[in-house]
């Protein structure tokens, strides 16, 4: 009876070193060079296997070129570059972003499925089968199409890859942030699908292209790993409001298909209470009590200085709407605001500056001394 308590004992320990190695491995950034007690291991990029650091491993991050968290240096147009092309500032840079991401999922890159083919239905159609009066919506109108993306529908996916005309779009939604934006899905001037990484940073949705691998942060559309490091996406105006608002400025648009090819309860909020608790789910790099957490604020930027509009604030200011002069990082701009729309513009070129709309926590953990209007 002795021996065989030791030997399932034993057994048990066994298990249990393998089931910590095998979470340990999957919380590793593919790539990277791990300690484990004096052994140092290296990742495999396709299968997160721990290889021991031996002549065989030399050779396999020699040969290996990894599917997101490449260590080489690229040129500006993609292409691989020598540290002497680049320098080592770029590669210090995208070593200190791979400090910053935080695993959102085990399951890595797709663990939350993007939509690729979206399907779209009349407003009569929406509100019959699923669209409540005020669910919110991301709202696009360009080039004569309009369109309405329920929240409700990208709480379980995030990003849909879609197509308006000759245009190339996604429409991106961080349901832990509640930043909603656009972008030209656009990569070294091809198109391009954009997809969940898995990973996260100060709580928001990290994307990466299919085309190159690269991550991007969501809501700055900067690449932060990979090729296209250091580059930026270009932002699409587009409205996040109440549907019932959406629909009477844009009568004729038309919304998202809960016919995703996806068995999902969209009638359901994935995360509980998230949106009124003052809980946020991972780590920031800043936080600030000036706001409630999940305050929601318009974020607006110029020249990487940041502003945010809270909408209570903007409501009580405006009842019926307004416009007023204002200033981001001295940086002076117009301010438009009425019917459920935020708009600004630059006072020097009348150039439209691209808002977006999210919690407090998220801008303020993005740019510490953002400045808040009203105060």
């Amino acid at each position: 009876m002795k021996k065989t308590g030791i030997f399932g004992g034993l057994l048990v320990f066994v298990i249990l070193l393998g089931v910590g190695y095998y979470f340990y491995g999957q919380s590793v950034l593919p790539g990277d060079k791990v300690r484990d007690d004096k052994v140092e291991v290296l990742v495999d990029e396709k299968d997160n296997e721990l290889i021991e650091d031996s002549e065989e491993s030399e050779e396999v991050e020699k040969d290996t070129k990894m599917e997101v968290m490449e260590d080489d240096e690229f040129k500006e147009d993609g292409s691989f570059a020598s540290d002497e092309d680049m320098g080592v500032d770029m590669k210090e840079l995208e070593k200190q972003n791979k400090a910053r991401l935080s695993r959102g999922c085990f399951a890595g890159k797709d663990c939350i499925p993007s939509i690729d083919n979206p399907k779209f239905v009349s407003a009569s159609e929406a509100e019959r089968d699923f669209l409540d009066v005020e669910e919110w919506v991301i709202g696009l109108e360009r080039n004569g199409v309009v369109r309405a993306y329920p929240l409700s529908i990208l709480n379980w996916h995030e990003i849909v890859n879609d197509k308006v005309g000759d245009e190339y779009i996604a429409i991106s939604f961080c349901p832990l942030c509640y930043t909603g934006n656009a972008f030209e899905r656009i990569v070294d001037g091809e198109p391009s699908e954009f997809g969940v990484s898995g990973y996260l940073i100060n709580s928001n949705l990290v994307m990466y292209d299919r085309n190159t691998d690269s991550l991007w942060e969501q809501l700055t559309g900067e690449a932060i790993v990979g090729p296209q490091i250091g580059k930026k996406l270009k932002k699409i105006t587009v409205s996040t409001m109440p549907w019932s608002d959406w629909k009477d400025l844009h009568p004729d648009t038309v919304v998202l298909s809960t016919d995703t090819g996806y068995d999902r309860d969209y009638g359901q909020f994935p995360y509980g209470d998230y949106n009124t608790s003052s809980s946020v789910f991972f780590d920031l790099e800043n936080k600030d009590d000036r706001l409630f957490e999940k305050e929601l604020i318009y974020g607006v930027t110029v020249f990487d200085k940041a502003k945010a509009y809270p909408i209570s604030k903007l409501e009580e200011d405006f009842p019926e709407g307004g416009e007023f002069k204002d200033s981001v990082g001295g940086h002076s701009v117009n301010v438009k605001f009425a019917d459920g729309n935020f708009a600004v513009y630059d006072a020097e070129t009348d150039e439209e500056i691209v808002p977006e709309i999210g919690f407090w926590f998220s801008w303020a953990a993005f740019y510490p001394k953002i400045e808040i209007y009203g105060q």
